[in-house]
C-alpha cells in the first residue's frame, strides 16, 4: 500500500487528481506539477493555494520534496474549474535570483566557505561527498548578471564536482555519484522503454583558455595570449563545431577538468533513454528492508536486451508521477556512467550495447543467462 502526501503550509491536500515531480541531475531545481479538476462549489480548498505558499511532499513516509508555490492556472465554467499549480524547490529561487558579492571576487578562500556564500540564505546546510575538498583555496570571480546556479556550477565544473540538492534541501556536492539500491530490468520493472538523442549541445572541439593579458573580442574582455590553454577532441562531433570557454585565474589542471566535464556533462544531457516502471520506490517495501525513492544522480544496474544493455549506468532524470489512469509510477531516464565524473572513464560512445556480450536464439532470446544480483534486486 502506497501513502503519498502532498502537505500546503502544513495541512494535508488531498484533493489533486494529477501529480509529478520531476528532477534531473544537470538543474538543481526541483519541479512540482500537481491539479484538481471539480465542481468548484465542492472545491473551495484548491482556490486558497496560492502562490509563495510552503509545500512538502513524501511518499511512505520519506520527503520527495520542499519548496514553494510558484504559479497558478486556473480555468473554470459556471459549475466546474481546473486548477494548476508549479512549485520548486530552493534550486528554484538560485536559478532565478542573481549572484551578489560586495567586491564580486572571492579571493584565496576555503571552497566550502565561497559554495555557502554563493547560496545562502536559500541554503543553509552543505555537505560533501567523498573525494570533494571542502577545505580547499580557491579565488573565483562572479560574471555580471550571472545567477546564483550558474556561478555555483561554474565555479564546481572547474574542479569536476557537481551540485544536487536533496530532498530534504541540502546542498550535497559530490565528485562520483552513489548508486542506487534497485535495478532496472526490460522484462520485470521495465515497462516501456523510449530512447532518445539530440547532439545540439555537443561540440568536436572543447577548449578551456584561462585569461592573463587581455584585449577586446565580440564585446568581451579576453586574453590576448592565453595561458593555460586545453582542447579536447570529441570524435564523435563532427568538425569544426567548437566550444571555447574562458576562466578567470584557472590552472591548466582546472582548464583541463573543466573541459573534460563538458565533453563528459554534455554527452550526458545529449543521450538517453527514460523508461517507465510502477511506483515511486527503488525496491518494494518489506520487513528489515529500508528502501529509497528514485533518485537523479544515481548509478544504477540496467539490463536491456532489446538495447543491448547490460551495464550500470547514471540516473540523470526522475519524474515521480501519479494520475487516474496509471496511479503511481516512475519515469527514469539513464545515460552515460561519466556523465558528472571529475575524470571521465573511456566507455561505449552510444548507449546501444554498452557492456553487452550476449546474443540472441533463433526465437529472439537472449542466450545468457539473467544476471543474478538484478534478479534478487527485485524481489
Amino acid at each position: 500500500m502506497t501513502n503519498t502526501t502532498l502537505a500546503i503550509n502544513g495541512d494535508e491536500f488531498l484533493g489533486y487528481k494529477k501529480l509529478s515531480l520531476t528532477t534531473s541531475v544537470f538543474e538543481l531545481a526541483a519541479v512540482l506539477d500537481f491539479s484538481v479538476a471539480e465542481s468548484w462549489y465542492q472545491g473551495n480548498r484548491a482556490k486558497t493555494i496560492k502562490p509563495n505558499q510552503e509545500f512538502e511532499l513524501s511518499h511512505n513516509g520519506l520527503i520527495a520534496c520542499q519548496g514553494f508555490i510558484d504559479g497558478r492556472e486556473v480555468s473554470y465554467t459556471s459549475q466546474d474549474h481546473q486548477v494548476r499549480w508549479i512549485g520548486r524547490n530552493s534550486g528554484g529561487d538560485l536559478a532565478d535570483c542573481t549572484a551578489v558579492h560586495a567586491t564580486g571576487e572571492f579571493k584565496n578562500q576555503a571552497a566550502g566557505s565561497i559554495i555557502g556564500q554563493l547560496v545562502e540564505p536559500f541554503i543553509n546546510r552543505v555537505t560533501f561527498g567523498a573525494g570533494v575538498i571542502s577545505t580547499a583555496p580557491m579565488s573565483f570571480a562572479l560574471e555580471t548578471g550571472e545567477t546564483r546556479a550558474e556561478a555555483l556550477h561554474r565555479l564546481l565544473a572547474k574542479q569536476g564536482w557537481h551540485p544536487q540538492i536533496t530532498a530534504d534541501g541540502t546542498l550535497y556536492i559530490s565528485s562520483k555519484p552513489k548508486r542506487a539500491d534497485g535495478a532496472l530490468v526490460l522484462g520485470q520493472n521495465i515497462k516501456t522503454g523510449n530512447l532518445v538523442q539530440n547532439h545540439s549541445g555537443r561540440f568536436h572541439r572543447y577548449r578551456v583558455a584561462s585569461q592573463t593579458n587581455s584585449q577586446a573580442w565580440q564585446g568581451k574582455t579576453i586574453p590576448a595570449t592565453a595561458q593555460p590553454d586545453v582542447s579536447l577532441i570529441d570524435p564523435a562531433i563532427r568538425a569544426p563545431r567548437e566550444l571555447v570557454i574562458w576562466e578567470d585565474s584557472a590552472t591548466e589542471a582546472e582548464c583541463r577538468k573543466r573541459c573534460e566535464y563538458e565533453r563528459a556533462s554534455r554527452r550526458g544531457q545529449g543521450e538517453g533513454i527514460e523508461y517507465s516502471v510502477a511506483g515511486w520506490l527503488q525496491q518494494a517495501p518489506s520487513p528489515g528492508v529500508t528502501t529509497r525513492l528514485w533518485t537523479a544522480g544515481e548509478t544504477v544496474p540496467v539490463y536491456d536486451p532489446y538495447m543491448e544493455i547490460d551495464a550500470e549506468l547514471l540516473i540523470k532524470d526522475v519524474t515521480l508521477a501519479f494520475d487516474d489512469q496509471q496511479g503511481h509510477h516512475s519515469l527514469i531516464t539513464v545515460t552515460h556512467p561519466d556523465a558528472l565524473l571529475a575524470e571521465p572513464e573511456a566507455t561505449e560512445e552510444s548507449l546501444e550495447g554498452m557492456g553487452w556480450d550476449c546474443k540472441f536464439d533463433a526465437n529472439g532470446r537472449s542466450a545468457c543467462e539473467h544476471p543474478a544480483d538484478l534478479a534478487e534486486a527485485q524481489q
